[in-house]
Parts: structure tokens; C-alpha cells; sequence
């Protein structure tokens, strides 16, 4: 019975970290906006191999804590420096279609500083 344990051990340990490794290969993307739009990205992102969402942020009080499409809503745009770092992300998409481009411009700046990616949609259709 041991040597079963052991052997069960392995493979689960060893499934574990295969599964990890698949993650590792898409970029790990956070979305700002948990309204309709950013709903619909993290679910086109749920199909793609080559970008995983990891969470949500939003400004609305409410949001924060909540889950949304099985992803956490993680903070507001205050908390963005903190959720890049923590989180490891690669990537930010603005899900926020009506946003005028000047009011982006200060949550653009700790992506700039980290060098991370950070890019809008404008439409989902």
C-alpha cells in the first residue's frame, strides 16, 4: 500500500506540474473593465493558446471582491501597480470601449514603467 501511495504521489505531482507548465506558455493577461465588454474578452480569451486571463480590475466599489466569469475582480485602478507585480502579468486590455483616450493616460503609466503591454479594445464587434 506505501508503494502505492508513493507511486499515485508521483503522477499526481507530476500531472500537477505538466499543467502548470501548459499555463507557462500563455501570457498572462489582466483585463481593466469587469462590465459586459471585459466579460466578453475573458471569455474569447478562455479559447485562445496563447493568452490566459488571470483577473479583473475595476473602479466600481461594488466590483471589487467579486468574481466575475470565474475571475476574480482584484482592485481598482489604484491597486494596478501592486496586481502587475503580484500577479506576474505580461499584458493588460482596457475593456472599457466608452473610456476617452485622456483619461487612460495616468493608468497607462505603471504598465510603461514595468514594461508591461497594455492596449484597448474599442469594440467587440
Amino acid at each position: 500500500i506505501f508503494n502505492e501511495h508513493i507511486n499515485f504521489s508521483y503522477f499526481t505531482n507530476k500531472l500537477e506540474r505538466n499543467l502548470e507548465n501548459l499555463d507557462d506558455d500563455k501570457s498572462r493577461v489582466l483585463i481593466y473593465g469587469a462590465g459586459s465588454a471585459g466579460v466578453q474578452l475573458a471569455s474569447a480569451l478562455n479559447i485562445s493558446s496563447k493568452l490566459q486571463s488571470v483577473g479583473f480590475i475595476d473602479d466600481n466599489p461594488g466590483k471589487i471582491g467579486r468574481r466575475m466569469f470565474g475571475l476574480d475582480v482584484m482592485g481598482g485602478r489604484f491597486s494596478l501597480r501592486r496586481i502587475l507585480v503580484e500577479e506576474r502579468i505580461e499584458e493588460v486590455v482596457v475593456a472599457i470601449p466608452s473610456a476617452p483616450d485622456e483619461d487612460l493616460a495616468d493608468f497607462f503609466a505603471p504598465c510603461d514603467e514595468l514594461g508591461i503591454k497594455c492596449r484597448r479594445i474599442h469594440s467587440l464587434i
